[in-house]
């Protein structure tokens, strides 16, 4: 069973995903009508306020992904921890539907911490890619301000890989 029933390119969620490799961006104004949008096509959705400290930023991650329980982190120690993102990184999408990740106002924390930024949507990338292979949906939405200097930066790169071995 494939991800979506039709390539409808007019389709928001075939063009993130597909077009946008799992990101797509939308204006702060529009992000409303956007949400709308997913939950009535029976999106789960996940939030993430970024127009808050780091800290605050980091405590919403660590609950959403359950960090306390998988790796005993808590939000208190401040600790960033990448691979344990990667290793949390994880919805419960049952085959055929999809998941949002709304990260909203994340071009404020790009301003501060872009790297960390960067290395949370190479991540969603390869997930939204996983779960197209897995037959269901996701993407992460950038809910940014009408100016944002996130727009066109490049977040992650194909890479050739090495040639199969013989077996």
């Amino acid at each position: 069973m494939g991800a979506f029933e039709e390539l409808n390119w007019k389709n928001r969620d075939v063009d993130a995903i597909v077009n946008g490799g799992g990101i797509a961006t939308v204006k702060m104004q529009d992000f409303d009508d956007y949400h709308e949008w997913l939950l009535n096509r029976g999106y789960g959705v996940s939030v993430i306020d970024c127009c808050v400290p780091f800290v605050e930023v980091l405590s919403s991650i660590y609950i959403l992904f359950r960090w306390q329980e998988q790796f005993g982190y808590t939000p208190e120690r401040g600790y960033v921890n990448l691979n344990a993102l990667w290793d949390g990184f994880d919805f419960d999408i049952p085959r055929g539907e999809g998941h949002v990740l709304e990260l909203v106002g994340i071009d404020q924390l790009w301003k501060s911490n872009p790297q960390w930024v960067v290395a949370l949507l190479e991540m969603a990338h390869d997930y939204s890619r996983i779960q197209m292979a897995l037959g269901s949906r996701f993407f992460a939405l950038l809910v940014v301000e009408e100016i944002s200097d996130m727009i066109g930066a490049t977040v992650t790169e194909l890479k050739i890989p090495s040639p199969y071995r013989r077996w």
